[in-house]
């Protein structure tokens, strides 16, 4: 069973409120996600193929992401799930966040970080991820257009920040 802390609409914590994943989120509340984009030298992004059993968008490509814990921050849920899902550390030292947006019942904070980790070397979670590759920002939106890549809000903030940071 997953616990999350309870936020209002303004992000500030609710003392000793939890929040369980799969339950109704009351009205007012909301947890935190986190989406890491990982992006090599050659400007290469580190997508991740969701298992084809997951309850959401099984099989589609996507960033490495998920929900922070109870007690965590959205850094330290991007170290812990990169750990989980890629087997590798993140240098958080070096991370950007281009994008913190409000969703539903839910803030997201979308990291840009820096890694140069060969495909061979990650450890992959094989119950959430069953695939991982490097691909150009052109894959990514050709993934996208014909409906393999899960589409979020902020795709085109982040298109326009690779442009601008990266020149992509």
């Amino acid at each position: 069973m997953e616990i999350w802390d309870a936020y209002d609409d303004q992000r500030k914590l609710i003392p000793g409120v939890a929040l369980v994943r799969g339950e109704p989120i009351p009205k007012g509340m909301n947890h935190l996600v986190i989406h890491a984009w990982y992006i090599n030298p050659q400007g290469r992004l580190l997508i991740q193929q969701r298992a084809f059993d997951r309850p959401l968008a099984p099989g589609l490509w996507f960033c490495t992401g998920g929900s922070a814990l109870q007690g965590e921050d959205t850094r330290t849920a991007c170290i812990r799930e990169t750990e989980e899902e890629l087997g590798f550390t993140p240098d958080m030292g070096r991370a950007l966040l281009p994008i913190s947006m409000k969703g539903k019942e839910y803030f997201t904070d979308v990291y840009m970080i820096p890694a140069d980790i060969p495909v061979s070397a990650l450890r992959l979670q094989k119950s959430e991820v069953a695939d991982a590759r490097w691909a150009t920002v052109s894959e990514v939106n050709r993934l996208l257009a014909e409906g393999q890549f899960w589409h979020v809000r902020y795709h085109e903030m982040l298109m326009l920040f690779l442009r601008e940071q990266y020149g992509l």
